[in-house]
């Protein structure tokens, strides 16, 4: 058998060493990769945390209180909408031009896929209020209301029960109840996707 020169000898050391290090390092990396994966998820299940959503957007309000977005309601050429309301004897007919204020440009470009169910629905409601409850600041607020409600639930419907059971003393305590009650704050119509519902133009002819 011969015999190996102290030269080999510390050429196959160097070999387990640097083998016995390559393996270290793949393991390390492999565990470190892991626990980098293990706690991005965890931020990412944090940061989707419904008050943590709301926090962030309300900080960035707060930063930037003139970035603000708009996205007309109708979808037609003359941006309006027009419908018969019910006026006693009388044939009566409303214009209106909507606008939707919304959250940020994300939004806005999600309110752009179901502008055509929220334009229907706002036909629907339009025509069903009478005239008369159009004539007052009370019931175009309500009609507004409901369009808000509708047009949010679209877009964020746990958000929108949220904020609705807020203001419903009849709902029993529930999963949704034990979540506002854990919230530290209220939740408002600044938090909610769609913002408002804001007239541009509103009349009622004959």
């Amino acid at each position: 058998m011969p015999k190996l020169t102290p030269s080999k000898i510390n050429k196959k050391i160097l070999i387990v060493i640097s083998a016995v290090l390559l393996l270290i390092l793949s393991v390390g990396g492999f565990f470190y990769y892991q626990q980098y994966a293990y706690e991005k998820e965890l931020a990412e299940i944090e940061a989707n945390k419904l008050e943590n959503k709301i926090i962030k957007a309300r900080v960035y309000r707060e930063k930037n209180p003139l970035d603000n977005h708009y996205v007309k309601l109708t979808s037609n050429h003359y941006n309006r909408i027009q419908v018969n309301v019910n006026d006693g004897k009388f044939r009566t007919y409303v214009t209106a031009e909507i606008v939707l204020k919304v959250q940020n440009s994300s939004v806005a470009s999600s309110v752009k896929s179901i502008l055509p169910l929220i334009e229907h629905k706002t036909n629907t409601l339009l025509s069903s209020v009478p005239a008369q409850d159009l004539r007052s600041a009370f019931g175009r607020n309500a009609f507004t209301q409901q369009v808000l409600l509708f047009a949010n639930d679209l877009l964020d419907p746990e958000l929108t029960t949220l904020y609705k059971n807020q203001f419903n003393p009849a709902i029993s305590k529930s999963s949704d109840d034990a979540q506002i009650a854990s919230l530290p704050f209220e939740i408002t119509t600044d938090d909610l996707p769609i913002q408002a519902i804001l007239f541009e133009a509103f009349m009622i002819n004959r």
